[in-house]
């Protein structure tokens, strides 16, 4: 999974690095974006390529306002915020 994270976010970025994550530029195709303060608006549309729109995992789009890195990872390993079922 390719991981794209806000500019900012240094402390979430070297945790995830040191939890094998593969991290990409911000302008780079991911299949997730990590973001706090750029409105969904203004996301990089990179992270939005029609290829990955019409694969069968969507793009997964994290909040990480008010969430812990141990949480953030959970949602990335899930690609969940919560269990449907």
């Amino acid at each position: 999974m390719k991981i794209s994270i806000e500019k900012g976010l240094k402390n979430l970025e070297e945790y995830l690095a040191s939890r094998g994550f593969e991290l990409v530029s911000e302008d780079s195709v991911a299949d997730a974006y990590i973001y706090a303060d750029t409105p969904l608006s203004q996301i990089p549309a990179k992270n939005f390529s029609p290829i990955a729109s019409l694969a069968s995992d969507p793009i997964l789009l994290v909040n990480s306002k008010g969430k812990t890195n141990e949480e953030i990872e959970m949602i990335l390993t899930q690609k969940s915020y919560n269990k449907i079922f």
